[in-house]
């Protein structure tokens, strides 16, 4: 991973284009009650925090932290890491004006290096940020913040199909892309599928993605929850297109570690 290619996209990161002002509070309704967790990779990965019901999680990459201060306000206690210092101070900005600094610590540094002192956290998650990252180091770093019997959520794009592929590259859909950044193959869920155990993996967005060709407002919305409900139906048989995964796993025995 360049580190260096990687901070430079980051300091004109998309998320610093837009002023930090407070969360709205249908925001924050949005994030502590998902009300499409069976069509939206989102939601479903937010809802399973719920469900798994931490006391304290790991992040890897808050990025400008939105999620990390709308899992703060949700009631969670938060360590996030972000490589970024002016992402980073965006988080720590959010999280004051959105009065929750008190639940979340933010840490400065790489998360493929960083080790928090501890006992570990019985949730650690990436929301896409692994497709940034050398995956083997990630997998590293999640599993050495694990407490025993631990649960890891995974949110990220994925690329299974070379055709889909190609139409992506060609459909003149505008892309901000980081230097290292890649969508994750089969062979990337193979190497998180064997240093993990308690393995379930969720496919979301195969026709959602034509959305992206409406323009932004209503029409994408509705275009958008419409084909995610085709997608529901479809993707049980058709996962091998799917555009986006949740993977949830929980942390495997140290034999099983060494594989």
């Amino acid at each position: 991973m360049d580190l260096t290619s990687e901070k430079a996209y980051q300091r004109r990161a998309p998320e610093l284009a837009y002023p930090v002002v407070p969360t709205s509070p249908e925001k924050f309704a949005e994030y502590a009650h998902p009300p499409h967790a069976a069509t939206d990779p989102l939601h479903h990965f937010l809802a399973s925090i719920h469900r798994l019901k931490p006391r304290r999680i790991y992040e890897l990459g808050a990025g400008a932290g939105e999620l990390t201060t709308r899992l703060a306000k949700s009631g969670y206690d938060v360590t996030a890491v972000e490589l970024s210092a002016e992402l980073l101070s965006a988080a720590q900005l959010r999280a004051r004006l959105d009065g929750v600094e008190s639940r979340i610590k933010f840490v400065l540094g790489d998360a493929l290096t960083h080790r928090e002192k501890g006992l570990g956290f019985d949730l650690v998650i990436a929301s896409l940020v692994l497709h940034h990252l050398d995956l083997e180091p990630a997998l590293d770093a999640i599993c050495a913040h694990l407490a025993p019997g631990g649960v890891v959520l995974i949110y990220e794009p994925v690329a299974f199909s070379r055709t889909l592929q190609w139409l992506r590259e060609r459909s003149g859909v505008s892309k901000d892309v980081s230097p290292n950044e890649r969508q994750l193959n089969s062979d990337d869920l193979a190497r998180i599928v064997r240093r993990f155990e308690d393995v379930h993996i969720s496919y979301f967005r195969l026709t959602a993605r034509v959305a992206r060709l409406f323009p932004a407002g209503p029409a994408y919305y509705r275009a958008y929850w419409l084909l995610s409900c085709l997608d529901a139906l479809l993707l049980p048989t058709w996962k091998h297109l799917s555009g986006s995964v949740v993977i949830e796993v929980r942390r495997a025995t140290t034999q099983a570690e060494n594989r």
